[in-house]
């Protein structure tokens, strides 16, 4: 398995690109698994990462932001991450982008308080998140930094995440997937 390297600098940041042709029989998860190996060894990267997929128009803003949407839903398992920014992750025949983070530099997108609590820091937490929600049983609150709410709070409790402003370093790489057949040269270069 070989990864073909190319290199984007941003803001005097370099940021690792491995593109990653599927074979035509390929499992996605035990490829991903050793994709991702060989890129964290290629690129020693140390900490462990988190995983959000998205879709390759999207690459421009992930080079620029390091991210293409913050807050955001990600995994430590990358096959999950896939499923992010399409509907159907095993439909990679427009390409795909693997975002790889350091978890270390996020945080998680939302954080649960009691409800009838006097504890002084709380109207300082309710100031740094964007929304609240009181839980059914009206016992706790969960507040969240997602305005849109389109998952269960459970939902985004396992796989929610955001980027507080001026975290550096942040984005350690990015794995393009693609099939056979498709030019993948020409579509980043018409989307950069």
């Amino acid at each position: 398995m070989q990864l073909e390297d190319i290199h984007f600098i941003n803001n005097d940041i370099g940021i690792d690109i491995g593109l990653y042709q599927l074979p035509s029989d390929y499992n996605l998860s035990s490829s991903l698994i050793r994709v991702c190996e060989n890129f964290e060894l290629k690129y020693e990267i140390k900490n462990p990462c988190l995983f959000r997929g998205t879709k390759l128009i999207h690459l421009k803003k992930v080079i620029e932001n390091g991210i293409d949407t913050n807050p955001f839903y990600g995994s430590d398992y990358a096959d999950k991450a896939l499923e992010y920014g399409n509907e159907d992750f095993e439909d990679l025949n427009n390409g795909k982008i693997l975002i790889m983070l350091d978890l270390f530099k996020i945080k998680r997108s939302g954080e649960e308080i009691e409800a009838n609590t006097n504890d002084p820091n709380i109207n300082i937490l309710r100031k740094k998140y964007k929304k609240e929600i009181l839980r059914n049983d009206k016992k706790a609150i969960w507040l969240t930094m997602f305005e849109d709410r389109r998952h269960p709070i459970h939902y985004e409790q396992q796989y929610g995440y955001w980027i507080p402003p001026k975290t550096k370093n942040f984005l350690k790489g990015i794995i393009i997937l693609y099939k056979k057949n498709f030019n993948i040269m020409q579509k980043i270069e018409k989307i950069l």
